[in-house]
């Protein structure tokens, strides 16, 4: 990353004595500093990258990018591209950014893309007019930060665990919305 000249001198000296000085310059350009941000997801929602790669002076008038989004043969030239993961996990993104003389740098981060919550609920069979019981048995991904029960009737309740009195027989399609501590949101049908 450093531009600099430098000289080589060269001195030569014929039989009569008379020198000769050769100088020759070494020209060392500086280098692109390659550089990204990028938005932590949850699954199903699409990373989006912000290049925020800086040339030297003089040397950004036709830069190239190269992503490679930790999936193999995923890639893109887009200055800042976005990208949808299919599964949840950690992937290592390297951004290759070169400059109109050819010079190159490349940086790699890690990009994370959490799971989405899940559950596995039970709820009572029960008559019309008796109390029906909801539980939450377990949960898949990060902690819960809350749980919005969906009744199927006009009613819900915020909690892990609750109870409904439903008022008459039916079949009713009841649903727990999950969120975690990452804001990721996932609806559980029950």
């Amino acid at each position: 990353l450093y531009s600099s000249a430098a000289s080589d001198v060269y001195k030569r000296q014929d039989s009569r004595g008379c020198q000769t000085i050769l100088t020759r310059n070494a020209v060392v350009r500086l280098a692109p500093l390659a550089d990204f941000t990028n938005t932590t997801v949850c699954l199903g929602s699409a990373t989006e990258f912000t290049n925020t790669t800086t040339f030297p002076s003089g040397t950004q008038s036709n830069p190239r990018y190269r992503w490679i989004f930790g999936q193999g043969v995923s890639e893109s030239s887009l200055p800042s591209p976005t990208f949808l993961y299919a599964n949840p996990g950690t992937y290592f993104v390297r951004l290759i950014a070169t400059d109109d003389r050819g010079c190159i740098d490349t940086v790699q981060k890690e990009v994370i893309v959490n799971p989405l919550p899940s559950a596995t609920i039970t709820i009572d069979t029960v008559c019309a007019g008796e109390i029906t019981r909801f539980n939450v048995i377990s949960t898949i991904g990060n902690p819960i930060q809350s749980y919005q029960w969906d009744f199927g009737d006009g009613v819900s309740e915020n909690s892990r665990n609750t109870s409904h009195r439903y008022s008459a027989g039916n079949i009713y399609t009841v649903n727990l919305t999950l969120t975690d501590i990452n804001g990721c949101i996932n609806t559980v049908q029950g």
